[in-house]
């Protein structure tokens, strides 16, 4: 039944938050994040996979703080181990396909720049995230994923997840399982294409939800740029790269209208074996007509994010960041507010 070249592979990460908001927002704080993610990997057999990950968060939330709606922090999440992701993949040829829990955010919606930064609107996008009950952290959904690659530059993936994955309360270990016929669905595209020299990548989207916070569908576009801007022709590791979000929602949107953001990523500045990172970018989030119905005076909200990455040897990271957040909550009521994280992560194994 088993391949004799099976393999299964575990993985153990550790990080590590100390949060202050220095001003602004709705208090000054310092506080604690923690997150503890394992990860198993096994390949039984010939072009399959299996996938368990699993989570533990704990610590405090700083965009309580702050009152912002796009979260300063990726690793935020209610105090508790859960069963965070668990699907079974399989390779056609050309075809991918993936069956189980499932994170959205691994598949879709992805920057590889981004995805260097705390801020979560930098790893998936709030017009998309926000709007809806996606499949993604900390709580995944059932999904069922295609991916078909059609050579070596141009990649078609769709899928249609549980259109209500469950708030992390009522949901509080992810092993609550409900694919009822009130839950709707959550699909969405995406075409991908990398340039032949593998410099950059473009992707477009289009998702769909039945289920939304609004009482009627709620839907939207997004694209996005990862670009290489330059590489230097004997270090490898030292060159500049830029990304760029953009997305669009319905206008039943309950949240934000539309989102963009810019940013530049260099890497490898010190030594010609570091791979250690700087990044800038900004982000900027425009709330919806129903929004503004709630919250009156209610515009936009943008954030500025600065991050420093210190690659200290193969397990061990650092990463000072600084975020000033702009209108939190997308109105005037609060003052602009200023986040400092130190970021340690650990690969125990």
């Amino acid at each position: 039944m088993f391949a004799q070249d099976s393999k299964i592979e575990t993985q153990l990460i550790l990080t590590e938050d100390i949060t202050s908001n220095f001003k602004g927002g709705i208090k000054k704080a310092t506080g604690h994040l923690g997150n503890i993610d394992f990860i198993l990997t096994a390949d039984l057999w010939k072009n399959g996979q299996w996938f368990v990950y699993g989570l533990y968060n704990y610590g405090n939330a700083s965009s309580a703080w702050v009152g912002d709606l796009q979260v300063t922090n990726n690793i935020e999440a209610l105090s508790r181990p859960r069963l965070y992701q668990f699907w079974y993949q399989h390779q056609f040829d050309q075809f991918t396909v993936t069956l189980g829990q499932h994170d959205l955010n691994s598949v879709f919606a992805v920057t590889d720049y981004g995805s260097t930064f705390i801020n979560s609107s930098f790893g998936i996008q709030p017009d998309l995230s926000v709007n809806a009950p996606f499949s993604i952290f900390p709580v995944a959904a059932p999904g069922a994923i295609l991916a078909w690659r059609l050579n070596d530059f141009i990649q078609v993936s769709a899928a249609i997840y549980d259109g209500d994955p469950g708030a992390e309360e009522d949901n509080p270990n992810s092993l609550q399982f409900h694919l009822g016929r009130n839950d709707g669905s959550l699909m969405i595209a995406e075409l991908q294409y990398q340039n032949p020299q593998a410099t950059a990548k473009y992707k477009l989207g289009y998702w769909k939800s039945s289920t939304a916070y609004s009482r009627s569908e709620v839907h939207g576009f997004y694209g996005i740029i990862d670009q290489q801007l330059y590489q230097h022709p004997a270090i490898k590791s030292r060159g500049l790269g830029a990304f760029m979000q953009w997305g669009i929602a319905s206008s039943s949107a309950p949240v934000f209208r539309g989102f963009y953001s810019l940013g530049l990523v260099a890497t490898g500045l010190f030594g010609a074996t570091n791979e250690d990172a700087m990044g800038l970018a900004f982000g900027s989030a425009s709330v919806s007509s129903l929004f503004q119905r709630e919250v009156p005076n209610s515009s936009s909200e943008h954030v500025l994010e600065f991050h420093y990455t210190y690659i200290i040897n193969e397990r061990w990271s650092v990463q000072p960041n600084l975020q000033w957040v702009i209108n939190p909550g997308a109105t005037n009521a609060l003052d602009d507010a200023l986040i400092g994280v130190l970021r340690i992560t650990a690969t125990i194994f």
